[in-house]
């Protein structure tokens, strides 16, 4: 007997849901149901911690780049 269910296998005879894509921002617009949760605050940190953050940034960078000149030059020595 066919009581007009559209899911296979169910006998209880609940219709299966339907997913549709949505509009690009829309809420629930993934066909999978996953949701993400995305940053509120694009920039948490103050001017003085990002200025000190780039510095310390730059030393490494720097000190990264001296051990490599030397490891280059040491090799071509040897």
């Amino acid at each position: 007997m066919h009581n007009g269910s559209t899911g296979r296998g169910r006998a209880t005879g609940q219709k299966s849901p339907r997913y549709t894509l949505g509009l690009p921002g829309e809420e629930g617009g993934t066909s999978n149901g996953t949701h993400y949760e995305y940053q509120k605050m694009k920039n948490p940190e103050d001017k003085e911690e990002r200025e000190k953050r780039l510095k310390k940034r730059e030393a490494l960078t720097l000190k990264a780049f001296q051990i490599a000149y030397e490891n280059h030059h040491q090799r071509k020595a040897s």
